[in-house]
């Protein structure tokens, strides 16, 4: 090396960092340049995942009993006991458990009445809502750490400071969403930034295809197809919230510009993102700057930014005073109210948001009572009783005119023609919302089986039918009862009632029918499955 370069001693007392440091400098002496480390991709923990589909391999299976192999495959089953996502939250509420144990110096366990009693008394104090999952979990740890069950007077007391903890308490807030149609969002062919652009497709497909945050993050390349022949989007989601399988599920949505305006046109909005993609199929469909996975603050980062621009309101008032409006589930909450202003029918916005509760009928509640108009009946004049809360400007825009207004001679007036194109224009909007609503429901997967304990043979009418009255060929009410969605090429034991032939008789296949199989639905009321020869019972 040239005169006034730096030597490069092997210190032993020097860190790695030192020790790289001193390299750099020498090659940068040297003239070399040396290249820079990309950032790595983050990854998050939480994100759902799919295994391949493959045969059961016996040689992968004895090799995992090897003595240098046990220890990481008894580590990899226990891994996937849980979801990813609650894995933080069951250590964390042992932890309180044991934390108020130690305030009220009482082993936490085995659990005994005064334990459960002492901490339910700091729970109760402590405004805790989930009173139900710590005793869940203090009851998981007894049995793991004694052997034995709970005793039946310490599950009486639970169940007592359940109903004390809950009182007053009221049900689960509802979800604030915005009005998708009411946001300004750019025309898929204007020139704007790509971030843009990228919050733009997260927040109208988010929306269409009713994801929560995470299934938006864990969304990868090869899974957002853009078929510009048939003018169709489609993503295939690898797992959700309510499916432990990990099955692909595929959703599918075309152009909707007759209906639409462009820019809330889900293909068109794909169109003009999916020139953004990655090149590699594995790649996160939507990243940060970096590259990498979204996180749950990037995700709903990216969702206000665009409401925002919009002008609309974030936070509002609360208890503690302003709380954020908008958090991971918001574009799931909006789009099934969307759906529901656009005439989609109740079941077809359960199929495609792969609902897993009945808390969809609470959102399509809320949009109903958005949409709630009072109008006046036909003859109630300006001087009769009810018609002060109708404006005349009201009424001319639901097609009617006041009495006083109605001409004494059969030639209409101009009030009348007015009211008559405007019939006209609302009988033609919901014509076209029909066609909508027609177009969203033929364009997904209804599989035939639905699946309790046993396969059974799903409704006919489940179009026209609420979720509730849902009943399977044999009589099984699955509206009313936990159950998934499957294909007829599924394995598993079916209802000799839906069946009845040993030869396993497929169902009466309606138009949209498919063999692909779909997420879990439930509810939050139980029902009873039906066993062959018997009354339904599960």
């Amino acid at each position: 090396m040239g005169q006034g370069s730096p030597t490069l001693l092997c210190d032993r007392s020097k860190t790695d960092e030192e020790y790289k440091s001193s390299l750099l400098a020498v090659l940068a002496a040297a003239g070399i340049c040396a290249v820079a480390k990309q950032p790595s991709k983050r990854a998050r923990k939480d994100l759902p995942f799919a295994r391949p589909s493959q045969r059961g391999s016996l040689s992968s299976a004895l090799n995992a009993a090897l003595p240098e192999n046990q220890e990481d495959a008894l580590a990899e089953l226990f891994e996937d006991i849980w979801a990813r996502s609650n894995l933080a939250s069951g250590d964390a509420r042992w932890r309180t458990w044991t934390r108020l144990c130690r305030a009220w110096r009482v082993d936490a366990l085995p659990l005994t009445r005064d334990v459960v009693e002492k901490v339910s008394a700091s729970l109760k104090r402590g405004g805790y809502r989930s009173a139900r999952q710590y005793f869940s979990q203090a009851r998981r740890q007894h049995v793991l750490h004694t052997g034995k069950q709970v005793p039946a007077d310490v599950e009486l007391c639970m169940r007592d400071m359940t109903r004390s903890l809950e009182r007053g308490l009221g049900g689960p807030a509802l979800k604030d969403a915005f009005r998708l149609e009411s946001l300004e969002l750019p025309h898929p062919e204007e020139d704007v930034p790509v971030s843009a652009r990228t919050q733009t497709t997260v927040v109208v497909l988010g929306c269409w295809f009713l994801l929560r945050e995470i299934e938006v993050a864990a969304l990868k390349v090869k899974y957002f197809v853009v078929d510009e022949k048939s003018q169709t989007v489609s993503l295939t989601l690898q797992s959700s919230k309510t499916d432990t399988q990990g099955d692909l599920v595929m959703r599918c949505h075309a152009c909707y510009c007759q209906v639409m305006p462009a820019n809330l046109c889900p293909f068109h909005v794909a169109k003009a993102f999916v020139s953004l993609l990655p090149q590699d199929p594995e790649a996160p469909a939507f990243s940060n700057s970096e590259g990498s996975v979204l996180s749950k603050e990037e995700s709903v980062q990216m969702i206000r930014d665009v409401l925002a621009n919009s002008d609309v309101e974030l936070t509002r008032a609360g208890m503690a005073g302003e709380v954020q409006r908008f958090g991971g589930h918001c574009l799931r909450v909006s789009g099934a109210q969307f759906l529901s202003r656009c005439s989609i029918p109740l079941s077809t916005i359960m199929l495609l948001g792969r609902w897993g509760s009945r808390s969809v009928e609470r959102y399509v509640q809320e949009a109903a009572l958005e949409s709630f108009v009072v109008t006046a009946p036909r003859g109630i004049g300006a001087g009769q009783p009810g018609s002060q809360s109708l404006s005349e400007e009201s009424q001319l825009d639901h097609g009617m005119a006041t009495s006083s207004e109605m001409p004494s001679t059969p030639a209409p007036s101009t009030d009348t023609r007015i009211g008559e194109d405007v019939e006209e224009q609302i009988e033609r909007a919901n014509k076209q919302l029909q066609e909508l609503s027609l177009k969203v429901e033929q364009l997904q997967q209804r599989p035939e089986l639905v699946i309790g304990k046993k396969a059974h043979a799903r409704d006919q009418n489940e179009l026209t039918l609420l979720p509730r009255m849902w009943k399977a060929r044999c009589g099984w009410p699955y509206g009313g009862a936990t159950f998934r969605r499957a294909g007829l090429d599924t394995q598993v034991q079916r209802c000799k009632k839906c069946f009845p032939s040993s030869s396993c008789q497929e169902p009466e296949s309606m138009p949209d029918s498919n063999t692909d199989s779909d997420t879990e639905e439930s509810s939050s009321r139980s029902s009873s499955e039906c066993s062959s020869g018997k009354q339904p019972g599960k």
